[in-house]
């Protein structure tokens, strides 16, 4: 019984450690999956899109949108060059900033 509990102890641990490992990208979009937890994304010239419900850290771009669905979880969300779009009832705990960009937020998104 011991090797079991020490066994899924060890999984627990694992699989949180691996759930929120950072994605960062010269050139190229990045997709966080519905759902899912994540660390920080960043890319320079690329979009970022976040799938509902999942959990990110900071998302950052330089040249490119972001949009993030409904439901999500965010850090701060920054872009030079792109729109900001948020689904429904976002919530986004640092800030949101773009220079030559839009940003679009459905009900109930904070």
């Amino acid at each position: 019984m011991k090797p079991q509990i020490l066994l899924l102890a060890l999984t627990l641990v694992c699989t949180s450690a691996w759930a929120d490992d950072d994605v960062s990208k010269v050139n190229g979009r990045i997709s966080a999956d519905a759902g899912k937890i994540y660390g920080s994304l960043e890319t320079v010239n690329g979009s970022i899109e976040i799938g509902a419900g999942a959990q990110t850290k900071n998302v950052e771009t330089v040249n490119g949108g972001i949009r993030i669905g409904d439901n999500a979880r965010t850090g701060g969300v920054e872009t030079v060059n792109g729109a900001i779009t948020l689904g429904q009832k976002v919530t986004v705990s640092g800030g949101l900033e773009t220079v030559n960009g839009s940003v679009l937020t459905e009900r109930g998104s904070q």
